[in-house]
């Protein structure tokens, strides 16, 4: 009996083991893998290539490969062509020929893009990098970057930031649409930021301030609460490049006409609420948290100011406000009562049937 139990949780190990890079905890595993479907979908969606294969370039901070596999798989499964470019024959020797650094947070420039043209498989480059994949003990995040260029033009064609907050326990769910409690504890967050980049005394000679749209921030609420902390602050302005990437604006922000002296960055971190005190006769506490880090890059890479700012309130939902919702809900009941009415009617249509046919086919 025991070896008929360990032979069926033999698949399960072996899924968990694949899932996990050595060293890789198989929540970050898990993330890097949720962070990929979301950006293959959006590359589905957009399909700047016209359905011409990708090679994928070894990713920056991808322990064993674990978000280069992921990426793959969610590439190939949306009916995208993909493949690995350490796997052509001619990857060795062009990679003899360029510069190239794990690390690197740039889009590849024209020149590298061209020798990568030697690729016999793919026509499309698909690169980037993890920027950051953690766990702790309430969830898992994984925040990563990626860029997609033409092989053939040099351009480049789609790039996008994409986030994976999964929490854990039962009373604890992550947020997607902000409701406005949360908004509230947004705006408190970005308060105490404009306070911290007040005191900064790095910014420097920087005026300008490119502000790129936060990662996992959907509906760009709190990367506008992000441009709104410049109104406090006189010496600097924000400036709306058009991008949507971090290696956008850093290329912008570069060369003999920089279009911005710095580049704001950053990323929700934790948008969760989590039920706190439960009360049947009064109502619930829930407690409302946030998590925001944020950075400014001069064109040249140092960093001229970063903090990460934690602010969580507690919010109170009478019980009379649930009972509300109920009431609500009940006094709509025409959409309710039709399809009641039409499931009835077919029930009693089914026992005519029955009773009629029975008549018929009962001997005589």
């Amino acid at each position: 009996m025991r070896c008929h139990i360990f032979v069926r949780l033999l698949p399960v190990a072996a899924m968990v083991l694949a899932l996990s890079a050595p060293g890789q905890d198989a929540r970050e595993s898990e993330a890097l893998r949720l962070a990929a479907s979301k950006a293959a979908t959006s590359l589905a969606a957009a399909n700047p290539g016209g359905g011409k294969t990708i090679a994928l370039l070894p990713l920056g901070k991808d322990a064993g490969g674990v978000l280069s596999g992921a990426l793959k798989s969610a590439l190939t499964a949306k009916g995208l062509p993909c493949v690995e470019a350490k796997d052509d024959p001619f990857f060795d020797e062009i990679m003899k020929q360029v510069e190239w650094d794990e690390r690197k947070e740039d889009m590849l420039d024209a020149g590298t893009v061209a020798r990568f043209g030697k690729l016999q498989a793919g026509q499309l480059l698909l690169y980037g990098w993890v920027r950051q994949c953690d766990v702790s003990p309430r969830r898992a995040y994984a925040e990563i970057e990626l860029h997609l260029s033409s092989v053939e033009t040099k351009r480049h064609l789609w790039g996008g930031t994409f986030v994976s907050r999964e929490y854990t326990g039962e009373d604890v769910r992550g947020l997607v649409d902000l409701d406005e409690p949360m908004r509230g504890v947004l705006k408190k967050a970005f308060a105490d930021a404009a306070t911290s980049l007040a005191s900064s005394a790095k910014l420097g000679a920087a005026k300008t301030i490119a502000v790129v749209p936060l990662a996992g921030d959907l509906d760009r609420y709190a990367t506008g609460l992000a441009e709104g902390m410049f109104s406090s602050l006189p010496d600097l302005s924000p400036r709306n490049l058009g991008t949507n990437t971090l290696a956008e604006a850093m290329a912008m922000a570069r060369g003999d006409s920089p279009k911005a002296d710095a580049v704001l960055y950053g990323a929700l971190r934790d948008l969760s609420v989590a039920l706190t005190q439960e009360d049947v006769i009064k109502g619930n506490t829930y407690r409302y948290h946030a998590e925001v880090q944020l950075r400014i890059q001069a064109g040249s890479g140092d960093i001229l100011w970063s903090d990460t700012i934690a602010v969580g309130e507690d919010v109170f939902v009478p019980r009379d406000a649930v009972a509300d919702a109920v009431n609500a809900a009940a006094k709509r009941p025409r959409t309710v009562m039709l399809v009641v009415g039409g499931v009835l009617a077919l029930l009693v249509l089914l026992v005519v049937v029955r009773m009629f046919f029975g008549a018929v086919s009962r001997p005589r």
